[in-house]
């Protein structure tokens, strides 16, 4: 989070870009003062001589220990010190991240959570639904009333907060419209070639692990050269969502596309980008504040040049389409990278899926994509 920052010599705080938030790291530990610079200023006076002295600050005179911020920053707290033990991604944190700074710019930071009546949340949930569809509007939702959990788990509000009827999750009719109205995402066979063909060395490898082996957005912008090379024909990878370690038995034109994305990247501006596979004409790497945006942003000039109307993602959902027609579900959620449910005791003894099952999913894939089609679309 450190990196993505505007700094000024002449204050001691510099704007974090992520956030929009002024900063400062201490002891290796990011404090955040608002987005307003005369009031972080002032704040950043008030508590500095205890930062610096490593004691936490006494909370603002018109803070109250359980106003919607304090109750915010103990939430990021904790799930800081999850993600520091390698028990939460840095996507989910990002998520909390942005949620928290949701909260408290729609319902004030000092704003006492006991005060918050049902009818708050649920003008709340109104400017959400404008805001995000129905799937973004559900996650959202639980993130929220999981931020309250905490607070009175955790003691810092002595009964639980009401959230009332009008700040519930959109009903499963509502899902299933809206998926329908979006209608199928799937690609068409010569749709995807052609979007291969067109694209450039880069983006060509990306959608190829798309379609064979359902890669997301963040997947492949996370992706590292050590994951590739771990073993010669396979990709080695956990997935950045869930942390399920995939092994992908890769086809003869992904292997030869990733070779020549490779060969053609160029070097990275930022030493820490070093690792990372995937690397921008500008030397820039692919994940951004918003992770995987930059994916998106460039299969769209592709998909445009195509006359496609597909979405980087669709390559995932087309993946579990076809990939379900090998009859092997199994084999097809270990190469997705699926979380299986707690209740699921066949993945709790299950030891592994074996390379001949993984081999007929992504074969089937070919078959779907590449039947008919000659040497067209492959990675030259």
């Amino acid at each position: 989070m450190g990196k993505s920052t505007t700094k000024d010599a002449r204050l001691p705080l510099w704007k974090h870009k992520g956030s929009g938030q002024w900063c400062r790291k201490v002891a290796g530990k990011f404090r955040y003062f608002g987005t307003d610079l005369e009031a972080a200023l002032e704040e950043w006076r008030r508590v500095k001589d205890w930062i610096l002295d490593g004691k936490e600050p006494p909370p603002h005179p018109d803070d109250d220990p359980a106003s919607i911020a304090i109750i915010c920053d103990a939430f990021m707290e904790f799930k800081e010190g999850l993600l520091n033990s390698g028990e939460l991604s840095k996507r989910s944190f990002d998520g909390y991240h942005s949620t928290c700074k949701f909260l408290v710019e729609k319902l004030k930071g000092r704003t006492l959570a006991t005060s918050l009546k049902p009818v708050d949340f649920q003008k709340l949930r109104q400017k959400m639904a404008a805001k995000w569809g129905p799937v973004k509007l559900g996650n959202e939702i639980q993130v929220i009333r999981s931020v309250f959990k905490y607070a009175y788990d955790s003691d810092l509000i002595t009964a639980p907060v009401k959230f009332g009827p009008g700040f519930a999750k959109p009903s499963r009719l509502v899902l299933r419209k809206a998926k329908a109205d979006k209608g199928s995402r799937l690609f068409d066979p010569a749709e995807a070639r052609k979007i291969i063909k067109l694209a450039g060395p880069q983006m060509r490898a990306m959608v190829l692990l798309g379609l064979q082996a359902g890669l997301g957005n963040t997947d492949v912008a996370m992706l590292t050269l050590k994951h590739v090379e771990a073993e010669d024909g396979w990709l080695v990878y956990p997935r950045t969502k869930t942390a399920i370690v995939r092994r992908i038995p890769l086809w003869e034109e992904t292997a030869a596309a990733l070779k020549a994305a490779i060969k053609a990247r160029p070097e990275p501006k930022d030493p820490d980008d070093a690792k990372l596979l995937f690397i921008g004409p500008r030397g820039q790497s692919y994940v951004g504040n918003n992770r995987g945006y930059r994916v998106h942003q460039e299969f769209q000039r592709v998909a445009i040049r195509a006359g496609s109307d597909r979405t980087f993602y669709d390559c995932r959902r087309t993946f579990q389409t076809i990939g379900e027609e090998s009859g092997d579900l199994v084999a097809v959620g270990s190469i997705m990278g699926h979380a299986p449910r707690s209740d699921d005791m066949a993945a709790v003894y299950r030891q592994g899926v074996s390379d001949e099952r993984l081999r007929a999913v992504v074969d089937r894939v070919h078959e779907w994509l590449y039947a008919g089609a000659g040497e067209e679309g492959g990675g030259e």
